[in-house]
């Protein structure tokens, strides 16, 4: 297999295709995702991310356009020269605007970044975010998957939490005035991770549900094709009979 086949990106780990373009996964995983709704513009990806991912995690056309470069030399996504409408003046200088649109590669690639457990870090909930607004394209069971190895990443900030009260109740060396306040920043922050927590457990328990009934709608569908045959023999052999 070429290296510039991208099956052979794909392949490779995510921390290392990561690291070669030094750049979050997390824009590749929205840029992606949002290609596997439809095809778009790089101005329309540009505006989605704001509304999606807020106005303090901007997706700026600086990091927009390397990345839909990168992809579509990967082989992930292909694009068009958009096609102006009759008696409209262009935009602007530069380039024609382009229109982007996933390829098999990349729903794989997708699939992929949607499913793999990455390492937590300062961009795991804006990473989960993004994740949980294609959960669309999961199974029930995926999605339990995802949830819960975000509940993990809540676990764990949950757990540092109560090391750090208990670290501030016993330290002599802090201030009792500093130490109120220390405290009423870690309950903070600690009620924040359990209401998060709550939360996922419910969607856990959804999602699970869900699984469990498309598992019994899928047994009887298979229960009902022979037990429809042995009617339909049964009434054959009754009219003979008769």
């Amino acid at each position: 297999m070429s290296s510039d086949d991208p099956r052979t990106y794909a392949s490779r780990p995510l921390e290392e295709q990561a690291s070669d373009q030094g750049r979050p996964l997390i824009y590749e995983l929205f840029v992606l995702g949002e290609l596997m709704v439809q095809p778009m513009s790089g101005s329309f990806l540009h505006e989605t991310a704001r509304r999606m991912l807020g106005p303090f995690r901007p997706l700026s056309w600086g990091i927009i356009s390397p990345l839909l470069h990168h992809l579509e030399q990967q082989g992930l996504v292909t694009s068009v020269i958009e096609r102006r409408q009759a008696g409209l003046s262009p935009a602007g200088r530069g380039q024609p605007p382009r229109s982007y649109a996933i390829t098999p590669a990349g729903r794989e690639r997708f699939l992929s970044l949607l499913l793999t457990p990455s390492a937590y870090s300062r961009d795991t909930p804006e990473e989960f975010v993004i994740k949980l607004i294609k959960f669309q394209f999961l199974t029930p069971a995926q999605r339990v998957r995802v949830l819960q190895w975000y509940r993990s990443y809540q676990d764990i900030l949950r757990n540092s939490y109560q090391e750090a009260r208990d670290y501030v109740r016993h330290n002599p060396e802090i201030t009792e005035g500093e130490r109120t306040w220390i405290m009423r920043s870690i309950e903070y922050r600690r009620h924040r991770a359990q209401a998060e927590r709550s939360w996922l457990d419910q969607q856990i328990a959804v999602s699970m549900q869900e699984e469990e009934n498309e598992t019994m709608r899928s047994r009887r569908r298979t229960q009902t094709v022979p037990t429809q045959a042995y009617g339909e023999q049964t009434d054959k052999e009754g009219g003979l009979t008769s």
